[in-house]
C-alpha cells in the first residue's frame, strides 16, 4: 500500500490518500474531507497513484474516509478524476457506501463520568424530563431490569 501525504506538516500521522492494488482494480482510498483547502492535492495524489503503474483493470475511488465534508471543489476533483479515467479507457467506480464512516466513532466515558454527566442533566431539566433520566439511570446502573426500565418509559410517556 502506497500512501500519500497532502498535509506534510500535519502533526496526524495518518495519510490523506492510501493506494491499494486489488484484484478488483487499483483502489484509491481519499481518508480526509475533501475541500478547496486540499482538492488539487487529492487530485496530484490520485493521479499519480494510477498514472505512473501499468493501466488497472479499474479505477476505484473509495469515500469511506472522507468524515464531512465535500464541497463543490471535490466535487469537481472527482469529476476530474471520472473523466481523465475514461479518456484513458479505465472503468472509474466511486465507493460512496461507508462514506463518513470515521467520523461515526464512539465516546467511551467511564462510570463515573456517566453518573456525573446525569446528576448534571438532571439538575439542568424539568420535571418530566428528570422522571426518565431516573428511569435510564437505574436501568444503566443495574437496579433496574430490561422490563422494568421499558414499563416505566411506557407509563411515563402515557401520562
Amino acid at each position: 500500500m502506497e500512501t500519500y501525504r497532502i498535509n506534510p506538516q500535519s502533526s496526524d500521522l495518518s495519510a490523506d490518500v492510501a493506494v491499494l492494488e486489488e484484484p478488483r482494480g487499483l483502489v484509491v482510498r481519499i481518508l480526509t474531507d475533501i475541500t478547496a483547502r486540499n482538492a488539487a492535492e487529492i487530485r496530484n495524489a490520485a493521479l499519480s497513484a494510477w498514472q505512473d503503474k501499468p493501466k488497472p483493470q479499474r479505477l476505484i475511488l473509495d469515500l469511506a474516509g472522507v468524515n464531512h465534508h465535500i464541497d463543490s471543489a471535490g466535487v469537481g476533483t472527482l469529476m476530474d478524476l471520472a473523466q481523465k479515467a475514461n479518456i484513458a479507457g479505465i472503468p472509474f467506480i466511486l465507493c460512496t457506501k461507508q462514506i463518513g464512516g470515521a467520523a461515526r466513532t464512539r465516546r467511551d466515558k467511564s462510570i463515573a463520568n456517566l453518573r456525573v454527566a446525569m446528576a448534571t442533566m438532571k439538575g439542568k431539566c424539568s420535571p418530566k424530563a428528570r422522571r426518565l433520566l431516573n428511569i435510564v439511570d437505574n436501568w444503566a446502573f443495574g437496579e433496574a431490569t430490561d422490563a422494568d426500565c421499558l414499563g416505566a418509559i411506557e407509563r411515563l410517556l402515557r401520562e
